[in-house]
């Protein structure tokens, strides 16, 4: 847990924390940065946070996009809770 914490601090550089959590919810299931900028690229026309994460996604490098595939699989698989994981404050 203590190496996707690591992961938490890293990403939260570019996200705000309820951004990050739409974009690990959103790998989770779909498990490709890919994918999601091609739905939020199409859908983002309609809601606020997916413009902003579209925004933010756009801004990420290689390396944190691999950081966010692995933080999101990790949540899915181990059962983290999200808030333990990802704080709102």
């Amino acid at each position: 847990m203590e190496e996707d914490k690591k992961r938490v601090e890293l990403l939260l550089k570019k996200f705000e924390p309820r951004i990050l959590r739409l974009a690990v919810n959103f790998v989770s299931f779909d498990s490709s940065v890919s994918e999601m900028k091609k739905y939020l690229n199409e859908h983002m026309k309609f809601h606020p946070d997916q413009r902003e994460l579209f925004k933010s996604v756009l801004l990420l490098d290689e390396s944190e996009e691999s950081e966010l595939i692995v933080l999101s699989n990790n949540i899915a698989t181990k059962g983290y809770d999200l808030d333990e994981i990802i704080p709102l404050d």
